[in-house]
């Protein structure tokens, strides 16, 4: 991916521990960029912030009416590497799809982000593997297609990394955080 000079969006989901990933990349000697809500906990929020400055991460934190877009867009317009989930709607209004065979909301900026930028997508998890023990899965490069109508581009492409996260989702199933609905008929009776 990076021999192809383009900007790489890594994207990830809430299964095992994603900051170890970006932890352990940067440490290859490329600068990374990790895309994220800040967290309620002012004090674990820092923590976290001060873990990822040690270790070289720099974060972009996204919120609502910020330009978070816009940055990342440069970054990967540079030809930067940004870290992303794709299991979450921040501040995003989501496509419904089909996951797992059930509809759902999964958010569309990543997918954006990589047709814009005309990046590429490299799906990639870090399942806990034992004690103190992970492993770091990078699958290959994800194209994103581009066409005339925005609708059919954006379903296309989020269909293919879909497939992707089912895999692992389904292979790491107890390791996948998700702590509120996902699934909209989840959402029925929920007061979420």
């Amino acid at each position: 991916a990076l021999a192809q000079n383009k900007g790489i969006i890594l994207l990830t989901t809430h299964l095992g521990n994603w900051e170890i990933g970006g932890l352990k990349l940067s440490s290859m000697g490329r600068e990374i960029y990790v895309a994220y809500s800040p967290d309620s906990m002012s004090q674990l929020e820092t923590q976290r912030g001060f873990i990822r400055k040690v270790k070289g991460v720099n974060e972009v934190p996204l919120s609502a009416g910020g330009f978070s877009s816009l940055r990342l867009l440069r970054i990967l317009q540079d030809g930067g590497i940004v870290a992303l989930q794709g299991d979450r709607l921040t501040f995003d209004s989501g496509m419904r799809v089909k996951f797992f065979e059930e509809d759902a909301l999964l958010p569309k900026g990543p997918v954006k982000l990589a047709v814009v930028s005309d990046s590429l997508v490299l799906p990639v998890f870090m399942p806990i593997t034992g004690f103190k023990s992970y492993e770091i899965i990078i699958e290959e490069p994800i194209a994103m297609e581009k066409t005339s109508d925005p609708e059919t581009e954006l379903k296309t492409n989020l269909n293919k990394i879909i497939k992707i996260l089912e895999k692992y989702i389904s292979r790491y199933k107890t390791q996948w955080y998700t702590f509120m609905p996902f699934w909209e008929q989840d959402k029925k009776g929920s007061d979420l």
